[in-house]
């Protein structure tokens, strides 16, 4: 969403003009603009972030390794009865 859309969205009503740039409107836009930036920015919303991502990560990790061992199981099991089958 661009600033002038956030100052578009703050008119008195849908059928008034686009705000003057020193308007009451124009200033409330960018009070809400400043607030969702210091909301946005603050540390707890990048740490849920981070969490999150880790979260991913760890879950990849832990199906790519179940993975591997189930096929590496599955590998030795055919290997070994087609070395017994062989004899």
């Amino acid at each position: 969403m661009s600033y002038f859309e956030i100052i578009y969205s703050f008119r008195n009503s849908t059928d008034s003009p686009y705000p003057e740039i020193n308007s009451e409107e124009t200033r409330e836009a960018f009070k809400m603009i400043m607030k969702m930036k210091n909301k946005l920015s603050s540390s707890k919303y990048i740490n849920i972030f981070i969490t999150d991502v880790l979260n991913y990560i760890l879950i990849f990790i832990i199906i790519l390794l179940i993975s591997f061992l189930f096929f590496s199981f599955l590998f030795n099991f055919v290997i070994f009865h087609l070395s017994i089958l062989r004899y």
